[in-house]
């Protein structure tokens, strides 16, 4: 699992989970399955209307097309098999819903605005509930990695970043991972978000501040914790 940054550009594009060539090579063409569910989904008689044939066409198409860029949003962000799985499908069927009631003009724009902002409300539920490890598959050392401490802080790390992700603001979070997790520019946040580039801009900005202030406070805890023990 990586939880350092990664170069793109003026800025940097935290990645929460495995590297792009990681989650690729954990997904067939149709990541885990949940492609294939997804689309029986999609195509079920109780999801589409009777005579719309073009829209099942045209929506598994784009469930074959889209299904890995879903599949590494949700994953990068939650590290649970089971939670990714879930917010998958979701993140589809809201798509198909919307597409119903307005023209869709960016479809890998709104999926991935509804994958993050899916998997930003599972963090919510699960800050709220007992914290269970994520899967195993997310924990294993990296290839060539020697220092099996740096490994356990860098999971720690990544752990508390997530914590703290899921309890920022609804906007600021959505601002933060659509930059950060999926590198998109601030013209195109706002256009997703529907608000202006300054309002993007002061919720990064307020959404880093909370987060550097969040595990700032994790870390105060934990070295205090450290030396009433020693």
């Amino acid at each position: 699992m990586q939880g350092k940054k990664q170069s793109s550009g003026k800025e940097s594009c935290i990645f929460l989970g495995p590297s792009d060539t990681e989650l690729r090579a954990e997904e067939p063409r149709r990541p885990c399955n949940k492609t294939a569910a997804a689309s029986d989904i999609l195509v079920s008689g109780e999801n589409c209307e009777v005579g719309s044939s073009k829209l099942v066409q045209d929506w598994q198409t784009i469930v074959t097309e889209y299904g890995p860029l879903v599949w590494r949003t949700a994953q990068r962000l939650l590290a649970n098999h089971a939670d990714t799985a879930d917010c998958f499908q979701e993140t589809f069927l809201a798509a198909l819903e919307l597409s119903r009631r307005e023209p869709v003009r960016n479809v890998s724009g709104l999926l991935v605005r509804l994958a993050t902002t899916r998997a930003i409300d599972r963090l919510r539920q699960r800050g709220r509930q007992e914290r269970r490890p994520a899967d195993a598959s997310n924990c294993e050392p990296s290839a060539g990695e020697t220092d099996p401490h740096e490994e356990v802080q860098a999971q720690e790390l990544v752990g508390q970043l997530r914590e703290a992700i899921g309890q920022l603001p609804a906007q600021e979070a959505r601002v933060f991972c659509l930059r950060y997790l999926n590198d998109m520019s601030y013209r195109q946040i706002a256009k997703e978000l529907s608000i202006g580039t300054s309002a993007v801009g002061v919720s990064l900005y307020r959404a880093k501040a909370r987060l550097r202030q969040a595990l700032d406070a994790t870390q105060t805890d934990q070295d205090e914790v450290h030396h009433e023990k020693t």
